[in-house]
């Protein structure tokens, strides 16, 4: 991953460079390998580099195009790059780099803001257009790199954490008190809030424009967009057996090695399997076993599936003793509480490969993607639980008070909403 940031202050004929150094600093353990800063008028942008692809100093960013018209900061990677830099140079554009940078930045001088639903991948990006004196930030369709803004009286601080944000000390340190009431009912502040007031998310899939003339927010993908399908279950079956290889496979793209987090799972053993035949060299997989798991031990099944495709396996194993210094390295990260507590054991997996590698595949989002939990089930037959919801709140006060009894009710008063998406998100709260 990388780090962006920056400022557009249109009060100010020029940028200040210190203030975003200040900024930039903030973001290195997310760009260890290089960083820059470029004040451009009134923007000033900063980046902190973790290099994957084109390892040399012409993939240094901010990057701007050969007559200085456009700066561009991007955290992420294009997966769809050696295709556009085909399109791109079909039309006559030469590059100094092999960079899905400097495909990002070509593709916006040659087709504008129109090039955001071209892109393939997952990213969170900011350029400065100087002839129009325009900043567009944009963020992947599903929001997997993150991207943070406050705005100001005549412009707007922006990065990839909200602590660059703070360290610009144009916003106020101050709770948004509508954020921590949904924080502690759904477990995650909703929508653009975040726990700072004044700091809000750019939503996944959009893209923010801000000029003198003012700023504008809008969607440049939405799955709602997307069109229903009818295959059959053998058509549907090969389909996605396709697009998960073509996934994997395009996720390989890397001028540094690349591994695999691997639990034993079927998430984790699928993409495992998938990346092992078409990995150039011989995949590395990481698996990792815990003092505090409850008996539940996964390394015997991870290490039967790399046992399988023959990867160079390594087993980890990490001591839950210091846990609650965890935690706070981990709001440290988040720069807000969080809930999920796989967090946990992911981190501390990190810390221990940290150093060794720094391209690493996991299965996350696969039980959103395929219906995975329990509680998708439970959806599946909404109207039995509905049904069978309102007859036990019916006789519930007959029932013994416990914390079952509360977890009961509480679970029967989510399926008794008729709106599907307030059930749905009661049914995720804690």
């Amino acid at each position: 991953m990388c780090g962006i940031c920056g400022i557009v202050d249109f009060s100010r004929p020029n940028a200040d460079q210190r203030l975003v150094w200040a900024m930039t600093r903030t973001l290195t353990h997310r760009g260890p390998d290089d960083s820059g800063v470029q004040a451009v008028g009134p923007a000033g942008l900063g980046h902190t580099r973790l290099s994957i692809l084109d390892l040399t100093a012409a993939g240094h960013q901010p990057m701007q195009t050969g007559d200085g018209r456009v700066t561009l900061v991007y955290n992420g990677e294009v997966y769809n790059s050696p295709q556009l830099r085909h399109a791109l140079e079909a039309r006559g554009v030469r590059f100094r780099s092999r960079s899905d940078t400097e495909v990002v930045l070509q593709a916006y001088t040659c087709w504008g803001t129109d090039c955001f639903p071209m892109l393939n991948g997952m990213f969170a990006l900011a350029l400065w257009d100087a002839p129009t004196q325009t900043l567009h930030i944009a963020r992947d369709r599903f929001g997997i790199k993150p991207l943070y803004y406050s705005l100001l009286k005549s412009g707007l601080v922006f990065g990839s954490e909200i602590k660059a944000i703070v360290a610009s000390g144009r916003m106020r340190r101050e709770i948004s008190w509508e954020a921590l009431h949904e924080f502690m009912y759904y477990g995650n502040a909703l929508g653009t809030h975040t726990l700072f007031d004044g700091v809000v998310k750019l939503l996944p899939g959009h893209r923010l424009t801000l000029n003198r003339a003012g700023l504008t927010t809008s969607p440049y993908w939405a799955v709602d967009n997307l069109e229903p399908v009818a295959d059959g279950l053998d058509t549907a079956t090969d389909t996605i057996r396709q697009r998960l290889t073509d996934a994997v496979g395009s996720h390989l793209l890397s001028d540094v090695p690349v591994g695999v987090f691997l639990s034993g799972g079927i998430d984790s053993s699928a993409i495992t399997a998938l990346a092992s035949k078409q990995y150039r060299g011989r995949l590395k997989t990481f698996s990792v076993g815990f003092d505090f798991n409850r008996g539940f031990d996964e390394l015997p099944k991870a290490r039967s599936v790399a046992d399988r495709f023959d990867t160079e396996h390594h087993e980890m194993h990490v001591a839950g003793a210091s846990i609650p210094t965890v935690i706070e390295r981990l709001i440290r990260c988040h720069d807000e509480p969080f809930s999920d507590a796989a967090n946990i054991p992911l981190y501390l997996l990190c810390e221990q490969v940290k150093g060794s590698i720094k391209v690493v595949l996991q299965g996350d989002g696969g039980d959103e993607m395929f219906g995975g939990y329990r509680r998708y089930g439970i959806v599946s037959q909404e109207r039995l639980w509905q049904w069978a919801s309102r007859a036990a709140l019916g006789v519930s006060t007959m029932a013994p008070k416990g914390v079952l009894y509360h977890r009961g009710v509480r679970f029967c008063r989510a399926m008794v909403q008729p709106d599907p998406a307030t059930r749905f998100a009661l049914l995720l709260t804690p």
